[in-house]
């Protein structure tokens, strides 16, 4: 591979949707060959967790912390992290030995504009397998089913209050427990050095994740295991805790420019809670004067702390709330937790019959207070496959598994086991109605134009139906030039990929005919169909002037 960059061969990965003519596409090269610049393809799509929601995240730098930052690339080898239309591709460098046993663990985070900050823990145990995580978000101005949020801005003197503020998380019928935050009057505004902020007014964003709602538990940041939790003591909890919670306050606030840190005098925080909410610890529903643990997040590095107890008492409306006096700001989660079955987690395999959907599913875990836990989170599940997990980290204790699809129907569900550890459990999604398939298998080389020599590509491409949501997406990777998948027949599909700061999109409709590829774009080559076997075999050559 001394003809052609490392760098370009992996950009170039994404071009073979990009169509031109029907000669043999590999047609005058001398040699093909192949390679694997980088291990443990990575997939991150930032998404919106409103159902059915229009405005998805966008463009925005991602940062990359934890453990094993160091070992973390771009797919084309690069450090600049930055998502595009939401997306976000990463790799791990050569010298990453990723195992079971030495997984390579990293944490990413984003501000993303007009969305609640978010981080995602990521954990990688193979060189070879390609992981795909969906992250989804809160956006203030539509927010996710089971969410109350509030967006304020209020006056300040050089960085004081000179009155009482009090900020309410508005209410809906998904979500009908709000939090108050009140900040007296006297209080300053300090930065990250404990420096009062020199500003006029602030900017106030808070949202309230409430602990039942499909949509709102898969926005938790980070998910509920936390694999690096510090105890009170300030000592790492060994093999991390599964939280079970009562519910989860982002506060984010600005003075001028400037985030704000800290307070000269502490805030007062209400959460409301449910009068169906379940203390797992006793069995029973919540109960005045009860406690329940306390957990800051730092959203820029993923870290979660144990800061102590919080108790529930009635508020001036008789509401139950958990309330606490805090000084310096961070995500607040009012969780209970449990250890975990480390690598006895069993083994779960879901069975998706011939006629079911393609698409991403919602797996969660119903603990012992009926919370959901989004653990192992979104899962893409193909039509006719069986996915087999080896479950690490669950909760220990009394659980069962549910399944939900994108439209938050339930889908599937286990039985309740007394406890999770070691279970070996199987979840069958039902038959639909037999859509008309067609296998589509792809082969697509590049080749320098003043080299004879080609070579498979890898990396991820991104297919869905036209006009569809983003979990009508197919995920699939590329891997030496190959990938095979299932499609619709007679359906149009946009086919997108993102490398080296360009997108490649198009669209093709997959039928059971022999077509050559459209002319006039990057790719030339032809669409065979094989009726034997139901499979449209498509080939191709992109040829690129920029080689060294």
């Amino acid at each position: 591979m001394k003809f052609i960059s490392k760098k370009i061969m992996a950009a170039l990965a994404v071009v073979f949707m990009l169509y031109g003519s029907c000669k043999n596409p590999v047609e005058n090269v001398d040699i093909i060959v192949n390679t694997d610049v980088f291990q443990s393809p990575i997939m991150v799509r930032f998404v919106n967790a409103k159902t059915g929601a229009t405005n998805n995240p966008q463009d925005f730098e991602v940062n990359i912390s934890g453990q094993n930052a160091d070992l973390v690339v771009t797919n084309t080898g690069g450090k600049d992290f930055e998502a595009s239309r939401g997306f976000l591709q990463l790799a791990l460098a050569e010298n990453a030995a990723p195992s079971e046993t030495n997984p390579i663990k990293f944490t990413i985070s984003a501000n993303v504009p007009g969305f609640a900050p978010t981080t995602q823990n990521i954990t990688v145990t193979s060189a070879t397998e390609p992981l795909q995580y969906i992250v989804q978000l809160v956006e203030y101005a539509n927010p996710a089913a089971g969410t109350g949020v509030v967006v304020a801005t209020r006056n300040i003197t050089n960085g004081t209050a000179t009155t009482e503020m009090v900020l309410t998380t508005a209410t809906n019928p998904a979500m009908p427990e709000k939090s108050n935050i009140t900040i007296a009057a006297g209080t300053s505004f300090l930065d990250g050095a404990g420096q009062v902020i020199n500003a006029n007014q602030i900017e106030a964003k808070v949202v309230h994740y409430g602990p039942s709602n499909p949509e709102s538990v898969a926005a938790f940041p980070g998910g509920f295991y936390a694999g690096n939790a510090v105890g009170a003591n300030g000592q790492a909890i060994n093999g991390g805790v599964v939280f079970v919670t009562g519910g989860f306050l982002a506060i984010d606030i600005y003075a001028g420019n400037k985030e704000v840190k800290g307070f000269s005098k502490p805030i007062v925080v209400e959460m409301e809670v449910s009068n169906t909410l379940i203390n797992p610890n006793t069995g029973a529903v919540v109960k005045e004067n009860e406690t329940i643990p306390l957990w800051s997040l730092n959203e820029e590095t993923g870290q979660w702390t144990l800061e102590g107890t919080t108790t529930f008492v009635k508020n001036n409306a008789g509401k139950l709330v958990a309330k606490m006096n805090v000084s310096h700001l961070s995500y607040w989660n009012f969780d209970w937790y449990y250890g975990t079955c480390g690598n006895n987690g069993g083994t779960l395999t879901i069975k998706a019959p011939k006629f079911s959907n393609s698409q991403y599913y919602k797996l969660y875990v119903v603990t012992a207070n009926g919370g959901k836990t989004n653990y192992p989170g979104s899962i893409y599940l193909a039509n006719g496959t069986e996915t087999k997990k080896t479950l690490l980290n669950l909760p220990s204790g009394k659980g069962k598994f549910v399944l939900y699809d994108n439209s938050n129907k339930l889908i599937a569900e286990s039985q309740e086991y007394a406890n999770l550890c070691g279970q070996s459990t199987t979840l069958t999604i039902p038959e639909g109605t037999p859509p008309d398939i067609v296998d589509v298998s792809l082969n697509i080389q590049v080749k320098c134009s003043s080299k004879k020599i080609a070579t498979g590509l890898n990396a991820f491409v991104y297919v869905s139906k036209a006009n569809g949501n983003w979990y009508d997406y197919t995920y699939l990777y590329l891997q030496n030039g190959k990938a095979t998948a299932k499609f619709e027949n007679g359906t149009t599909y946009f086919i997108e990929a993102y490398m080296a700061g360009r997108w490649y999109t198009t669209q093709v409709k997959f039928d059971k005919n022999n077509f050559v590829l459209p002319a006039g774009k990057d790719i030339t080559g032809k669409a065979v169909y094989d009726a034997a076997t139901n499979k449209l075999n498509i080939e191709g050559l992109f040829v690129s002037t920029n080689c060294q």
